[in-house]
């Protein structure tokens, strides 16, 4: 709404365009949401006296995986003399427990209106009389998603390079789900430090006319955007078969194939602590849309 007043933004594991990807969110909202049919969340948001209790989200993040929650709980037995360990698992689940609820109305609109019709990043979205519209955005953009993040596939957050109208945006695809690309110690170490350093240089005077001048004016048909970011070095093939050296060649329509499913060419980092402590742990969010 004020794009005036931002230096630098930083985008991480935000469903930007929430049509992309293939998460369960997109697998599940035909079924709970027929034709745009907000039935069924009204109903739940009535039952609950107009609030959306958040441990709602949290018991269905971990329906879909359960699994993995199990599989962390039986760690225990192999650290229960590791105090260190103990606490940061108890710490964790202290925090992703006890979500905070949510006003209905709210909770409501956002389905609504950036889940089901992708009113943001489709240009319509109003709110309080005026259009939102991405293109104003003109100040760098960093772009950070998870290469296993199941809540906001990765697709989601890397799009939004095409709709911001910004001369400098930079998008990153680190390993790991959800909250390991946040709290995760891999991804903080190997993307969010070097992000803010970034943010650093470009926030001191001619900061960004520096990273400009290298950059040439970019044509009606083809907005410019730079390399995919990652950790190490790129596979020689990606997984979907395009050979590596093609991973410069992007559409402005269509996320570059070169960035679908790339992986960081090296092992997730050791796990010292519990979900949430290092970047493949957990890939759900307490509260993470429309599911």
């Amino acid at each position: 709404m004020h794009p005036e007043r931002v230096n630098t933004l930083i985008v991480a594991g935000a469903p930007i365009d929430t049509s992309a990807g293939n998460g369960p969110a997109q697998k599940l909202m035909p079924i709970l949401i027929p034709r745009g049919n907000m039935a069924l969340y009204k109903a739940m948001v009535k039952a609950y006296g107009g609030i959306v209790p958040g441990i709602n989200n949290v018991m269905g993040s971990i329906a879909m995986d359960a699994a993995t929650h199990v599989a962390e709980h039986l760690k225990l037995f192999w650290h229960v003399h590791d105090r260190e360990y103990l606490d940061h698992f108890s710490d964790f689940y202290d925090w992703y427990l006890y979500p905070i609820n949510l006003p209905g109305k709210l909770y409501l609109w956002a389905v609504e209106h950036l889940f089901v019709k992708n009113e943001m990043f489709k240009g319509e979205l109003e709110v309080a009389g005026q259009t939102v519209s991405l293109r104003s955005i003109t100040c760098p953009v960093f772009l950070l998603g998870g290469e296993e993040d199941d809540i906001t596939p990765w697709q989601q957050v890397h799009n939004m390079r095409y709709a911001v109208g910004s001369w400098l945006v930079r998008w990153y695809l680190a390993p790991g789900g959800h909250i390991g690309l946040f709290i995760g110690q891999q991804s903080q170490a190997e993307y969010w430090t070097p992000i803010l350093a970034q943010v650093r240089e470009l926030s001191r005077p001619g900061g960004y006319l520096r990273q400009c001048q290298c950059q040439q004016r970019p044509s009606p048909s083809r907005k410019l955007v730079p390399e995919l970011h990652v950790a190490t070095s790129v596979p020689d093939r990606l997984r979907d078969g395009t050979p590596a050296a093609d991973r410069q060649s992007h559409s402005h329509a269509v996320p570059p194939r070169s960035t679908r499913g790339i992986s960081s060419g090296s092992a997730p980092a050791s796990r010292r602590y519990p979900p949430g402590g290092d970047a493949s742990a957990l890939p759900f969010a307490p509260s993470s849309g429309p599911v």
